[in-house]
């Protein structure tokens, strides 16, 4: 379905609060697109009943084979959390018709990329979770340098269908976090300090609103709704179901590196770590660890390089300058070196989600 007609700022952050509610907002009565307005109309059309009749994808209520699982996220504090049901949509379409149906019916909901959010945000009790994993189609646009992205693919993918094509996005390392919740609650990752956070390289959404309105934002349509998704606010202002993002280009070797010191001279380590590394080349991101519970305290620098090894030994000469210091330093294809941060360098793709939201996934949850 084409993207619906321009929201207005004001219009639309009353009609996502009040969800159909008259405000005194100013917004002219004569604009049919009103979301407030589109709200009240869903409210009084023909929903179906159950939400299984409403979307093509599963839907998996409680007491149904497969449920815990489906409403489980990846922390283990929040497994008491439970949702009525989980829906798993396969397109936009069927997003705006669950937001629709849960309009119509009272009903919360929630929308799940990966299901990393620290803060539980990925679920909720008594309400309906939507589901985005069906949603993870990658494609490369190389003339426009592009990458348009479902809100359910999973990082490592995203990393493995870029590198693909010679390029990458800056994201975290996380190999099961997903791309939507990343990208609109900020997005860091050891590629920032060349590229930015993930939301920098956020150009465009779709996304469906509070009243079931499907839209598509850039710099030309909405961009007021474009600011918004990018302003690092956890992707409150609807459903975002797909993103396009600037498609960054890759060396043909990045290098990793990890620098470690005795306890000892952990001050002298820290104070040369704080004045080389806010001057190092923007290619290469590092980050200090204090670890001092297991035994003994661990001081030590890991970090990346979008280059190769034999350029990063020498610009790791400061580090390597403080008494105890111990390098390692390799390098191979973003691709691998992707993995390798993940932990998953050594059981291949497939194995590096989260067990349980992919064929052979064999991730442990937190």
């Amino acid at each position: 379905m084409g993207a619906e007609r321009e929201l207005d700022r004001r219009c639309f952050l009353a009609g996502a609060a009040a969800a159909g509610v008259a405000l005194a907002t100013g917004c002219a009565s004569v604009r049919p697109a009103a979301t407030a307005v589109r709200a009240a109309a869903v409210r009084t059309a023909r929903v179906p009943r159950k939400l299984s009749d409403a979307i093509r994808g599963q839907v998996l209520e409680r007491g149904t084979p497969g449920f815990l699982s489906a409403a489980h996220v990846y922390n283990e504090r929040y497994d008491a959390v439970l949702p009525r049901a989980v829906a798993r949509p396969v397109d936009a379409a069927d997003v705006r018709a669950a937001v629709r149906w849960a309009l119509a019916h009272d009903v919360p909901l929630r929308a799940r990329s990966g299901g990393h959010s620290y803060a539980g945000y990925s679920t909720l009790a008594g309400g309906v979770v939507l589901d985005l994993r069906h949603l993870r189609a990658i494609e490369v646009d190389r003339r426009a340098r592009t990458a348009t992205i479902g809100a359910g693919a999973q990082l490592i993918d995203v990393y493995t269908a870029l590198a693909g094509h010679g390029a990458t996005i800056p994201a975290g390392s996380c190999p099961s976090v997903g791309i939507a919740g990343h990208a609109l609650g900020g997005g860091m990752g050891l590629a920032g300090r060349a590229f930015g956070l993930t939301t920098d390289n956020l150009i465009a959404a779709t996304l469906v609103t509070a009243d079931g309105g499907l839209h598509e934002v850039d710099d030309r349509a909405d961009p007021e709704l474009l600011w918004a998704l990018r302003g690092g606010g956890g992707g409150n202002f609807g459903v975002v179901t797909g993103l396009r993002l600037h498609a960054r280009p890759l060396p043909a070797r990045a290098s990793y590196f990890f620098v470690s010191w005795p306890w000892s001279s952990a001050s002298d380590a820290i104070a040369a770590w704080q004045s080389w590394a806010p001057h190092a080349r923007d290619e290469l991101t590092s980050i200090f660890h204090l670890e001092t519970g297991g035994g003994t305290p661990v001081v030590s620098v890991s970090g990346q390089y979008l280059g190769p090894a034999r350029a990063l030994g020498r610009l790791l000469a400061p580090l390597r300058a403080v008494a105890g210091a111990s390098i390692s330093v390799g390098d191979q294809d973003y691709r691998g070196l992707q993995l390798r941060w993940a932990g998953c360098l050594h059981t291949g793709l497939a194995a590096c989600h989260t067990a349980g939201t992919r064929p052979g996934g064999m991730l442990a949850r937190a």
